[in-house]
Protein backbone atom coordinates (compact mmCIF):
# COMPACT_ATOMS: atom_id res chain seq x y z
CA UNK A 1 0.00 0.00 0.00
CA UNK A 2 1.92 2.99 -1.20
CA UNK A 3 2.09 5.77 1.47
CA UNK A 4 3.53 9.85 1.17
CA UNK A 5 4.25 12.23 4.01
CA UNK A 6 1.14 14.29 2.11
CA UNK A 7 -1.58 12.21 3.38
CA UNK A 8 -0.15 12.12 6.83
CA UNK A 9 0.05 16.15 6.74
CA UNK A 10 -2.94 16.71 5.63
CA UNK A 11 -4.84 14.72 8.62
CA UNK A 12 -2.47 16.85 11.29
CA UNK A 13 -4.20 19.98 9.23
CA UNK A 14 -7.80 18.42 10.39
CA UNK A 15 -6.22 18.22 13.91
CA UNK A 16 -4.79 21.37 14.39
CA UNK A 17 -8.51 23.12 15.53
CA UNK A 18 -7.90 21.16 18.19
CA UNK A 19 -4.41 22.13 19.59
CA UNK A 20 -6.23 25.57 20.47
CA UNK A 21 -7.98 23.60 22.98
CA UNK A 22 -10.67 20.86 24.04
CA UNK A 23 -14.49 21.65 22.79
CA UNK A 24 -16.86 21.93 25.91
CA UNK A 25 -18.34 18.79 25.62
CA UNK A 26 -14.31 16.64 25.51
CA UNK A 27 -13.67 18.28 28.61
CA UNK A 28 -15.37 15.43 31.09
CA UNK A 29 -14.61 14.96 34.71
CA UNK A 30 -11.13 13.03 35.01
CA UNK A 31 -10.22 13.80 31.23
CA UNK A 32 -6.77 16.04 30.45
CA UNK A 33 -4.67 16.76 27.66
CA UNK A 34 -0.75 15.73 28.07
CA UNK A 35 2.07 16.54 25.94
CA UNK A 36 4.04 13.38 25.13
CA UNK A 37 6.61 14.15 22.13
CA UNK A 38 4.76 17.13 20.63
CA UNK A 39 1.68 15.55 20.86
CA UNK A 40 -1.13 16.50 22.89
CA UNK A 41 -3.24 13.24 23.75
CA UNK A 42 -6.79 13.55 25.45
CA UNK A 43 -6.21 10.97 28.49
CA UNK A 44 -8.58 10.26 31.02
CA UNK A 45 -7.13 9.14 34.58
CA UNK A 46 -9.06 7.75 37.38
CA UNK A 47 -8.12 6.31 40.90
CA UNK A 48 -5.23 5.14 42.33
CA UNK A 49 -2.61 2.51 43.14
CA UNK A 50 -0.99 0.18 40.80
CA UNK A 51 -0.96 2.01 37.49
CA UNK A 52 -2.82 0.46 34.26
CA UNK A 53 -2.95 2.45 30.88
CA UNK A 54 -5.30 1.51 27.60
CA UNK A 55 -5.04 2.89 24.11
CA UNK A 56 -8.87 3.19 23.15
CA UNK A 57 -8.99 1.70 19.97
CA UNK A 58 -10.36 4.05 17.34
CA UNK A 59 -13.22 5.45 16.42
CA UNK A 60 -14.24 5.01 20.27
CA UNK A 61 -13.00 7.73 22.69
CA UNK A 62 -12.12 7.72 26.72
CA UNK A 63 -16.01 8.14 27.57
CA UNK A 64 -16.26 4.03 26.38
CA UNK A 65 -14.15 2.92 29.61
CA UNK A 66 -16.39 3.81 32.29
CA UNK A 67 -17.74 0.44 33.57
CA UNK A 68 -13.94 -0.99 32.92
CA UNK A 69 -12.83 2.47 34.87
CA UNK A 70 -15.09 1.68 37.80
CA UNK A 71 -14.33 -2.03 38.17
CA UNK A 72 -10.39 -1.38 38.30
CA UNK A 73 -10.23 1.95 39.98
CA UNK A 74 -10.87 0.33 42.95
CA UNK A 75 -7.31 -0.40 43.56
CA UNK A 76 -5.85 1.08 40.38
CA UNK A 77 -4.44 4.38 38.49
CA UNK A 78 -6.72 4.05 35.10
CA UNK A 79 -5.28 5.92 32.36
CA UNK A 80 -6.71 5.62 29.12
CA UNK A 81 -5.45 7.39 25.98
CA UNK A 82 -6.50 8.41 22.29
CA UNK A 83 -3.78 7.48 19.87
CA UNK A 84 -2.49 10.95 18.13
CA UNK A 85 -4.46 11.66 15.05
CA UNK A 86 -7.95 9.77 16.49
CA UNK A 87 -10.71 11.59 18.48
CA UNK A 88 -9.26 14.41 20.50
CA UNK A 89 -5.44 13.58 20.35
CA UNK A 90 -3.29 15.70 18.28
CA UNK A 91 -0.13 14.23 16.04
CA UNK A 92 2.79 16.80 16.61
CA UNK A 93 4.54 18.71 13.71
CA UNK A 94 5.68 17.12 10.99
CA UNK A 95 4.12 13.34 12.21
CA UNK A 96 4.55 11.19 9.62
CA UNK A 97 2.36 8.06 11.18
CA UNK A 98 4.19 5.79 10.62
CA UNK A 99 4.87 3.18 13.35
CA UNK A 100 8.02 4.14 14.68
CA UNK A 101 6.98 7.84 15.10
CA UNK A 102 3.32 6.72 17.26
CA UNK A 103 5.62 4.80 19.20
CA UNK A 104 7.98 7.58 19.85
CA UNK A 105 4.75 9.30 21.16
CA UNK A 106 3.42 6.50 23.58
CA UNK A 107 6.54 5.57 25.11
CA UNK A 108 7.41 9.50 25.83
CA UNK A 109 3.42 9.31 27.37
CA UNK A 110 4.33 6.73 29.60
CA UNK A 111 7.65 7.60 30.32
CA UNK A 112 6.37 10.92 31.41
CA UNK A 113 3.29 9.70 33.49
CA UNK A 114 4.80 8.09 36.65
CA UNK A 115 3.82 4.88 38.08
CA UNK A 116 6.44 2.85 36.31
CA UNK A 117 6.65 -0.30 35.60
CA UNK A 118 2.96 -0.44 34.16
CA UNK A 119 0.46 -2.48 32.73
CA UNK A 120 -0.68 -2.08 29.47
CA UNK A 121 -3.92 -3.08 27.88
CA UNK A 122 -3.77 -2.44 24.02
CA UNK A 123 -5.95 -2.99 21.44
CA UNK A 124 -5.96 -4.89 18.00
CA UNK A 125 -2.84 -3.09 15.38
CA UNK A 126 -1.58 -0.55 18.54
CA UNK A 127 -1.10 -4.00 20.57
CA UNK A 128 2.24 -3.92 18.57
CA UNK A 129 2.84 -0.87 20.30
CA UNK A 130 2.80 -2.24 23.26
CA UNK A 131 4.96 -5.58 22.53
CA UNK A 132 7.39 -2.89 21.15
CA UNK A 133 7.62 -0.86 23.92
CA UNK A 134 8.01 -3.80 26.47
CA UNK A 135 10.43 -4.79 24.44
CA UNK A 136 12.57 -1.65 24.03
CA UNK A 137 11.69 -0.49 27.69
CA UNK A 138 11.13 -3.13 29.80
CA UNK A 139 11.74 -0.40 33.01
CA UNK A 140 8.09 0.90 32.01
CA UNK A 141 6.27 -2.10 31.31
CA UNK A 142 5.84 -5.48 33.42
CA UNK A 143 2.10 -6.57 32.21
CA UNK A 144 0.77 -6.98 29.15
CA UNK A 145 -2.82 -7.43 28.03
CA UNK A 146 -3.69 -7.26 24.38
CA UNK A 147 -7.33 -7.39 22.43
CA UNK A 148 -7.76 -9.08 19.06
CA UNK A 149 -4.25 -8.87 17.76
CA UNK A 150 -3.05 -11.52 15.17
CA UNK A 151 0.06 -12.00 13.97
CA UNK A 152 1.42 -8.92 12.07
CA UNK A 153 1.34 -10.49 8.45
CA UNK A 154 -2.65 -11.32 9.45
CA UNK A 155 -3.01 -7.60 10.58
CA UNK A 156 -1.45 -6.49 7.25
CA UNK A 157 -4.19 -9.48 5.54
CA UNK A 158 -6.58 -7.72 7.77
CA UNK A 159 -5.72 -4.27 6.42
CA UNK A 160 -5.94 -4.91 2.99
CA UNK A 161 -9.10 -6.84 3.14
CA UNK A 162 -11.19 -3.45 4.52
CA UNK A 163 -9.15 -1.20 1.93
CA UNK A 164 -9.68 -3.80 -1.58
CA UNK A 165 -12.49 -1.71 -2.51
CA UNK A 166 -12.18 1.85 -0.26
CA UNK A 167 -9.61 5.05 -1.16
CA UNK A 168 -8.28 4.35 2.46
CA UNK A 169 -5.54 2.67 0.44
CA UNK A 170 -4.71 6.16 -1.45
CA UNK A 171 -2.65 8.38 -0.33
CA UNK A 172 -3.93 12.57 -0.05
CA UNK A 173 -7.13 10.45 -1.80
CA UNK A 174 -7.94 8.40 1.02
CA UNK A 175 -7.62 11.63 4.19
CA UNK A 176 -9.69 14.03 2.14
CA UNK A 177 -12.41 11.41 1.10
CA UNK A 178 -12.22 10.03 4.49
CA UNK A 179 -12.90 13.20 6.49
CA UNK A 180 -17.03 14.22 5.58
CA UNK A 181 -18.05 10.61 5.90
CA UNK A 182 -15.88 9.79 8.79
CA UNK A 183 -18.92 9.13 11.41
CA UNK A 184 -20.70 6.88 8.71
CA UNK A 185 -17.38 4.71 8.45
CA UNK A 186 -17.56 4.78 12.45
CA UNK A 187 -21.05 3.94 12.76
CA UNK A 188 -20.85 1.05 10.24
CA UNK A 189 -17.35 -0.39 11.73
CA UNK A 190 -18.75 -0.86 15.22
CA UNK A 191 -21.73 -2.04 14.29
CA UNK A 192 -19.90 -5.19 12.17
CA UNK A 193 -17.47 -5.64 14.86
CA UNK A 194 -18.97 -5.61 18.27
CA UNK A 195 -21.28 -8.37 19.07
CA UNK A 196 -23.03 -7.00 21.98
CA UNK A 197 -26.09 -5.02 21.13
CA UNK A 198 -26.26 -2.71 24.12
CA UNK A 199 -22.70 -2.34 23.40
CA UNK A 200 -22.97 -1.20 20.22
CA UNK A 201 -25.16 1.30 21.17
CA UNK A 202 -23.15 2.83 23.63
CA UNK A 203 -19.98 3.00 21.25
CA UNK A 204 -22.42 4.72 18.37
CA UNK A 205 -23.29 7.18 20.33
CA UNK A 206 -20.21 8.00 22.28
CA UNK A 207 -18.77 7.85 18.21
CA UNK A 208 -21.48 10.46 16.96
CA UNK A 209 -21.00 12.93 19.95
CA UNK A 210 -16.90 12.99 19.77
CA UNK A 211 -17.13 13.64 15.59
CA UNK A 212 -20.52 16.51 16.28
CA UNK A 213 -17.72 17.79 18.58
CA UNK A 214 -14.87 18.00 15.99
CA UNK A 215 -12.92 14.64 17.41
CA UNK A 216 -10.68 13.49 14.20
CA UNK A 217 -10.86 9.81 12.37
CA UNK A 218 -7.19 9.31 10.88
CA UNK A 219 -7.78 5.97 9.68
CA UNK A 220 -6.38 6.04 5.84
CA UNK A 221 -2.64 7.12 7.93
CA UNK A 222 -2.94 4.49 10.02
CA UNK A 223 -3.58 2.22 6.99
CA UNK A 224 -1.01 3.72 4.39
CA UNK A 225 1.77 4.48 7.25
CA UNK A 226 1.24 2.81 10.90
CA UNK A 227 1.11 -0.36 8.83
CA UNK A 228 2.96 0.26 6.20
CA UNK A 229 6.06 -0.70 7.44
CA UNK A 230 7.64 -4.10 7.79
CA UNK A 231 6.86 -6.21 11.11
CA UNK A 232 8.89 -4.54 14.28
CA UNK A 233 11.21 -6.99 15.84
CA UNK A 234 9.40 -7.89 19.24
CA UNK A 235 10.91 -9.50 22.52
CA UNK A 236 9.20 -8.71 25.08
CA UNK A 237 10.40 -9.59 28.53
CA UNK A 238 7.06 -9.41 30.20
CA UNK A 239 3.89 -11.96 30.48
CA UNK A 240 1.48 -11.18 27.62
CA UNK A 241 -1.81 -12.29 27.48
CA UNK A 242 -4.16 -12.12 24.30
CA UNK A 243 -8.34 -11.61 24.67
CA UNK A 244 -10.07 -12.89 21.53
CA UNK A 245 -13.73 -12.16 20.76
CA UNK A 246 -14.61 -15.27 18.75
CA UNK A 247 -17.69 -13.43 16.93
CA UNK A 248 -15.28 -10.28 15.92
CA UNK A 249 -16.90 -10.51 12.30
CA UNK A 250 -14.25 -7.94 11.08
CA UNK A 251 -11.59 -10.59 12.13
CA UNK A 252 -13.36 -13.76 10.88
CA UNK A 253 -10.55 -14.38 9.07
CA UNK A 254 -7.77 -14.07 11.23
CA UNK A 255 -6.50 -16.66 13.68
CA UNK A 256 -5.45 -15.18 17.38
CA UNK A 257 -2.57 -18.64 17.35
CA UNK A 258 -0.24 -16.70 14.87
CA UNK A 259 0.77 -13.91 17.69
CA UNK A 260 2.72 -16.95 18.55
CA UNK A 261 5.02 -16.28 15.25
CA UNK A 262 6.43 -13.08 17.57
CA UNK A 263 5.59 -14.08 21.39
CA UNK A 264 5.56 -17.66 21.92
CA UNK A 265 4.43 -17.78 25.13
CA UNK A 266 1.29 -15.63 25.21
CA UNK A 267 -1.47 -16.78 27.18
CA UNK A 268 -4.66 -16.86 24.53
CA UNK A 269 -8.33 -16.66 25.84
CA UNK A 270 -11.24 -17.16 23.73
CA UNK A 271 -13.92 -15.15 23.95
CA UNK A 272 -17.26 -17.01 22.76
CA UNK A 273 -20.31 -14.88 21.76
CA UNK A 274 -17.86 -11.17 22.32
CA UNK A 275 -16.41 -8.62 19.64
CA UNK A 276 -13.66 -7.08 18.91
CA UNK A 277 -13.78 -5.29 21.83
CA UNK A 278 -12.99 -7.80 24.69
CA UNK A 279 -12.07 -5.06 27.49
CA UNK A 280 -15.79 -3.29 27.05
CA UNK A 281 -17.89 -6.53 26.39
CA UNK A 282 -15.91 -7.94 29.42
CA UNK A 283 -14.64 -6.59 31.58
CA UNK A 284 -14.54 -9.55 34.10
CA UNK A 285 -12.25 -11.44 31.52
CA UNK A 286 -10.03 -8.44 31.47
CA UNK A 287 -10.20 -8.15 35.00
CA UNK A 288 -9.73 -12.56 35.40
CA UNK A 289 -6.63 -12.05 33.13
CA UNK A 290 -4.48 -9.10 34.94
CA UNK A 291 -5.31 -11.03 38.23
CA UNK A 292 -3.74 -14.13 36.24
CA UNK A 293 -0.49 -11.81 35.38
CA UNK A 294 -0.71 -10.69 39.38
CA UNK A 295 -1.80 -7.29 38.64
CA UNK A 296 -5.17 -7.18 40.72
Amino acid sequence: MPATRWGPRIDERFARPLRRGLPASARTPGVRVVEAAGALLRVRDVGQGRTLVFVADPPVTVEAYSEVISRLSGRHRVVVLEPPGFGFSTPPAGFDGSFAATARVIEAFLAGLGGAPMGLVFPCAFGYLGLDIATRRPDLVDRLVLTQAPGWAQEIAWRDAVARRSPLRWPVVGQLLLRPCAPLVARSWLRAATADATLTGALVRHSDAAFAAGATFALATAFQAYLGGPAPTLAPAVPVTLLWGDADRSHRASDPQTLRDHVPSVRIHRLPGTGHFPELQRPDALAAALALDGTT
